[in-house]
This record gives structure tokens, sequence and C-alpha cells, in this order.
């Protein structure tokens, strides 16, 4: 399991940002939140800003969206 910090803001795991490291769980995530923003057009956790980003991922959880196009 790897430490280093690298990546972008909207696809970053809450393990990461609570500092447990990386391992296969976290490219899942990060797959998974891809493959929503692709079909819905828009990341699943947004902000204005990094910071913001990173709290929603740690505080919200995730639900599956509807399909609206």
């Amino acid at each position: 399991m790897t430490t280093q910090g690298v990546g972008t803001a909207y696809y970053v795991a809450p393990e990461i940002l609570e500092g447990f490291g990386y391992n296969k769980s976290v490219d899942i995530w990060a797959m998974g939140l891809i493959l929503d923003e692709l079909i819905h057009g828009t990341p699943f956790f947004n902000g204005k800003s990094e910071e913001e980003v990173h709290y929603k991922i740690k505080v919200e959880n995730y639900q599956i969206r509807n399909k609206e196009y």
C-alpha cells in the first residue's frame, strides 16, 4: 500500500483524504465517479474549490443518480 497523494480532486477516494493509503479500492472509486460523470455530464462531487470538493467527498454519502440528461 502506498501513501503518495496524486490525482484530481473530483475523483479522490475518502480513504486517501483520511490518510489510510492507496490500494485497488481507490482505483475502483475513481472509475465509478468517472463513469458517473460520463453518464451525467457533471462531476458527482462538485465545488468552487478543491477543499470544498474534498469536504463533500468525506461527508456526503454517494447515492446513484437518476439518468438525467
